[in-house]
């Protein structure tokens, strides 16, 4: 969708043929340039930002609290939004555990959710810097248990 966003003509010839625009993208589009996301706009709930010229992508979700969930350097993708534990974020490691701990993207229970139990207070993209403010959530709420990590106090 960000994809045709950027180019209405696109938009017109693919309509919401978003498979076939997709292929266009990966056919041609990428060699070319052109963006497959909205800059420095949050369009859809994402952030990115970008260097065209070394081929790199850094973006981030309102899902995830805007933990970073993509990174992509010439075509190749390392980072995935899967699960809220595969970001690359911030997180807090204290006496009680690597499962009690606050984590950016959310906690243990938002899996595969499309909200996160983190407070995303500010984002901001601008140019070639992605800022965000973040109450982070705890890994394992307080009460719960989870297998390897005992209850979280």
């Amino acid at each position: 969708l960000q994809f045709l966003d950027n180019y209405p003509d696109l938009k017109q010839k693919y309509g919401t043929n978003y498979s076939a625009a997709t292929q266009y993208y990966l056919s041609t589009g990428y060699n070319n340039k052109l963006l497959g996301y909205t800059p420095n706009k949050g369009a859809y709930g994402r952030y990115t930002i970008s260097d065209l010229y070394n081929n790199i992508w850094l973006s981030g979700s309102d899902r995830m609290a805007a933990a970073i969930d993509s990174i992509v350097w010439n075509g190749f993708e390392f980072l995935n939004c899967w699960d809220h534990g595969r970001e690359l974020q911030m997180a807090v490691t204290t006496q009680y555990g690597e499962c009690y701990n606050p984590t950016e993207a959310g906690s243990g229970v938002d899996l595969q959710q499309t909200t996160t139990t983190s407070v995303l207070e500010m984002v901001s993209v601008t140019n070639n810097t992605f800022e965000s403010r973040v109450k982070p959530a705890f890994w394992m709420i307080p009460g719960s248990s989870e297998s390897g990590c005992g209850a979280a106090k």
